[in-house]
């Protein structure tokens, strides 16, 4: 690995930390987290609410619903990202 690659794996590694601290204070946002509750229960009020035949509408909902739990999860990944971006990161002070 020549110096230059090494240089851009740090780089690389610095900005996946700065991006997991930026969703980690995201998802402690009480605001966001609000939201995701609302909505959430908005959807599963309106699901509860769709007659037995409104399978298109109950379908749409699940799909909205789970969007939730997708985007949820992509932050969730996001973080857990810069937490191995962070180890690496240590082990090179580290070894410095």
């Amino acid at each position: 690995m020549t110096d230059f690659d090494r240089m851009d794996r740090d780089l690389r590694d610095y900005e996946e930390e700065r991006r997991a601290k930026e969703v980690r204070d995201l998802m402690e946002n009480k605001h966001l987290n609000e939201a995701f509750e609302v909505v959430g229960r908005a959807y599963l009020d309106a699901w509860l609410k769709t007659s037995e035949k409104d399978v298109a509408g109950r379908e749409r909902l699940h799909i909205a619903a789970s969007s939730l739990d997708k985007v949820k999860g992509h932050l969730l990944a996001v973080i857990e990202s810069g937490k191995v971006a962070e180890q690496t990161i240590n082990r090179f002070r580290k070894g410095k």
